[in-house]
């Protein structure tokens, strides 16, 4: 299986520069590796809009970076509308993989992003990999419907017309079938959960335990918690008064502007650290290695996480942090059944309960996060994707 892939030459598109463990372990194996990563649209503030890493046997060779110089223009479309973003994007990736001139043996595609379609339609790859992550639906302005409803229609096609589609969850792939997205055909399907590196949680036990900082990861957008976390927080100062809430990731600026307003009525100005999401997995990972709990808190208005595969969840697993994980997720009485975490109901008294347990209580704190590293290692990304990519070496055979 690893010499196959040894051989292999593998190129990913998909979101941001390193997207989680799945590069991380392609860049591993596999012999040449090209990661192609973009910024969301939405969230665009002054980065790169490509990122393109490539690896030879593990080593990275060249590292290229596409798009800052032409900053203000890209803002100017992201407000025009997100998607038309994302088409630039797209093209511009587009234009660095041809300019290559190279065939690959397999595109994993992580999201349906313009980019990755394109180097689907110019068939850049022997073979294609969807790796399905997220659920798209009809909704808002009648631009966003008729985005999404394009979304649908190219969904259909990939699922049914790839080498092989991974979903994130048994949830996932039920839901597609239910929508009729999924067929019935010779296509390879797959339940690949996402992996965890079991080194993020040994950056825990060298660095000093930050033990009454909360661990926010994720994007900061509504329909996340961060409203009900920073009311929580107010109540949990009264016990613990050095409490901190880390909150790293990108935000929408509107929306991270009235959480500061939020921050600064509540007179949570010392209680509050934003960091803003970093270039690599790596760098966000070591930001919340060190606190003491992750909070996943999700409004009920929020679909997709019903039927997925939390990665910020995982992030906090592979830290070995215990989680603080909203009661109606349908993966929370697993967690809580682990020890992992304490499931709470979506109002301030039950998120402040969990959180000063937590805070306070040391042996209730040292028996989560031992429990919590013990569960990670059932979702070891060498064995996760080792396991899975073992079908598609077996088609280039």
């Amino acid at each position: 299986m690893e010499n196959c892939l040894e051989r292999s030459r593998v190129i990913r598109i998909g979101p941001y520069r390193g997207h989680g463990v799945i590069s991380k372990y392609l860049a591993e194996t596999v012999g040449e590796f090209l990661d192609i990563g973009f910024v969301f649209p939405g969230r665009y503030v002054n980065q790169d809009l490509v990122h393109c890493d490539e690896f030879n046997h593990g080593k990275l060779v060249s590292s290229i970076s596409l798009g800052r110089r032409i900053h203000g223009f890209s803002l100017a479309i992201q407000r025009i509308h997100p998607e038309l973003l994302n088409l630039i994007i797209g093209l511009v990736m587009l234009r660095f993989v041809l300019q290559r001139r190279r065939k690959y043996h397999v595109l994993v595609m992580n999201s349906m992003s313009p980019g990755a379609l394109l180097a689907k339609a110019i068939k850049i790859a022997d073979l294609s990999l969807l790796v399905s992550d997220d659920i798209y639906y009809p909704e808002g302005n009648i631009v966003n419907r008729i985005i999404r409803s394009f979304l649908i229609i190219t969904e259909k096609h990939l699922h049914n017309n790839l080498e092989e589609v991974w979903y994130v969850s048994p949830r996932l792939l039920g839901f597609k079938r239910r929508q009729g997205i999924v067929k019935e055909n010779a296509v390879r399907r797959k339940v690949v959960p996402h992996g965890v590196d079991l080194t993020w949680s040994s950056w825990k036990e060298s660095q000093k335990v930050e033990r009454t900082t909360i661990a926010y990861f994720g994007a900061i957008v509504p329909g996340r918690g961060l409203e009900l976390l920073l009311d929580s927080l107010d109540n949990v100062r009264r016990i613990v008064p050095q409490v901190r809430l880390r909150i790293v990731g990108q935000e929408i600026p509107r929306y991270g502007e009235s959480l500061r307003d939020r921050i600064h009525r509540l007179d949570l100005n010392s209680n509050v650290q934003f960091i803003s999401q970093g270039a690599q997995d790596e760098d966000d990972i070591k930001s919340i290695a060190t606190c003491a709990v992750g909070a996943a808190i999700y409004d009920r208005d929020q679909i997709s996480i019903l039927y997925t595969d939390s990665s910020k969840i995982k992030k906090y697993i592979g830290c070995g942090l215990p989680i603080v994980v909203s009661k109606h997720l349908p993966y929370s009485e697993e967690l809580v059944k682990a020890g992992v975490g304490i499931a709470v109901s979506n109002d301030k008294a039950s998120v402040t309960k969990a959180l000063i347990d937590i805070l306070t209580d040391d042996e209730l704190w040292r028996r989560m996060t031992a429990a919590t590293i013990r569960y990670g290692k059932t979702f070891d990304y060498r064995e996760v994707y080792g396991h899975a990519f073992m079908s598609l070496c077996g088609s280039q055979a």
